[in-house]
């Protein structure tokens, strides 16, 4: 997950998390994901597996919309394939030596969600993942 950099596609964002995720965005009443039980399954000698621990989609439905004249990007929609096409300045995604280039959302869109947009998240929500020490989550500050 990004914290307010920038992670972009044409498709909503989700992450396979532990129980022990799930337990922490309801015990804190985190809002904007959504999750749905996972089978994790892993392959032996051509046979199937079940992992014996619980796992869950987390899908991120918070809304907020990204602000691309603000950042100097023109955004569009491939006609072809539906996917978004990115023009500006610097190639979005991409670790430049400097950092990552921020996000600009448009705050009037925001739900006030903890996660929203391309796995965004707000500050409270980072410092709880960290806090109880939970892996497997990377976050960028802008």
């Amino acid at each position: 997950m990004l914290y307010g950099g920038r992670k972009i596609g044409s498709f909503d964002m989700w992450s396979i998390v532990s129980e022990r995720v799930k337990d922490l965005f309801e015990a804190e009443q985190f809002t904007g994901a959504r999750f749905y039980p996972a089978e994790l399954v892993y392959s032996q000698r051509n046979k199937q597996f079940k992992f014996e621990e619980s796992y869950y989609v987390m899908a991120v439905v918070g809304r907020a919309e990204i602000d691309f004249a603000a950042m100097g990007v023109k955004c569009s929609i491939c006609p072809k394939c539906g996917h978004y096409v990115f023009e500006g300045k610097f190639p979005l995604g991409v670790r430049e030596k400097k950092g990552i280039y921020p996000t600009i959302m448009k705050e009037d869109t925001w739900d006030g969600s903890d996660l929203f947009g391309h796995n965004n998240c707000t500050e409270r929500f980072v410092v709880k993942i960290l806090s109880n020490k939970l892996s497997g989550f990377v976050f960028f500050t802008i």
